[in-house]
């Protein structure tokens, strides 16, 4: 295995580097904070497992993202599916040609669970005409169980508190911090904790944390923010407005 040079200085750090670089992250819609993590996870996935890092080039430059650089999820129109998806925090109703054989009876009050499965999601039809909001949150609460022991897909565990986890995404600088700790891991260089307080500054120039700020909160953050488990919980706190 090679071994990792040490980075010294700041002066070693890569030129696209710069606080500025951050500053739109602060003002920026939930979707692009989610969508730049996400972009942060992935490559941090494809450099652990030694592969090819197509993320790098779109994290390693001096770009300024912002809510028009992300393109519009149409993943279910890609697969021919040519249906109109509309979320909300329990149910999916899926219209479209999927289901317009599966519902052909417009009167049906009895509603369908599990009947589509695509992406490990259920998804239900409902007849809007027929069923109140309340007949629909009391029907599904009962058949919520059965339909996860049937899809073999148990209670997701929610680790972290929305709005703090959330906030410390900024108060940490999170987004410095994985920056150059990706940027280090793929050129097989190691940043100590000294570098990273120096690099890491406020608005007016003053160092945001100690080294010891940086090994005890700062890293342990992101490692959180950029998990799996918190990502996914992002993407529900942000369609059910907890955040």
């Amino acid at each position: 295995m090679m071994k990792m040079e040490i980075i010294s200085s700041t002066a070693q750090l890569p030129t696209w580097y710069t606080p500025e670089r951050y500053i739109h992250l602060k003002r920026a819609s939930y979707d692009v904070i989610l969508n730049e993590l996400w972009l942060r996870h992935h490559a941090n996935e494809d450099i652990e497992q030694g592969k090819e890092c197509k993320e790098l080039s779109l994290l390693f430059n001096k770009r300024f993202i912002n809510d028009l650089d992300i393109p519009p999820d149409d993943a279910y129109n890609a697969l021919g599916l040519n249906v109109k998806l509309i979320s909300s925090p329990v149910l999916k109703i899926l219209a479209g040609e999927v289901m317009r054989d599966c519902d052909a009876t417009d009167n049906r009050y009895v509603h369908e669970i599990g009947m589509c499965n695509l992406f490990g999601d259920g998804f239900v039809s409902l007849n809007l005409k027929l069923a109140t909001n309340s007949e629909i949150i009391d029907e599904f609460t009962i058949l919520l169980d059965k339909l996860r022991k049937e899809s073999n897909i148990p209670e997701p565990k929610r680790e972290f508190r929305s709005v703090e986890k959330f906030d410390a995404i900024f108060q940490n600088h999170v987004f410095e911090y994985i920056d150059l700790t990706l940027w280090a891991k793929a050129n097989n260089l190691k940043i100590p904790p000294r570098v990273f307080a120096e690099a890491i500054v406020n608005a007016d120039k003053t160092p945001a944390f100690t080294a010891t700020e940086i090994q005890n909160k700062v890293q342990r953050n992101a490692q959180q923010i950029l998990s799996i488990s918190y990502l996914k919980q992002l993407e529900v706190d942000i369609k059910t407005h907890r955040i």
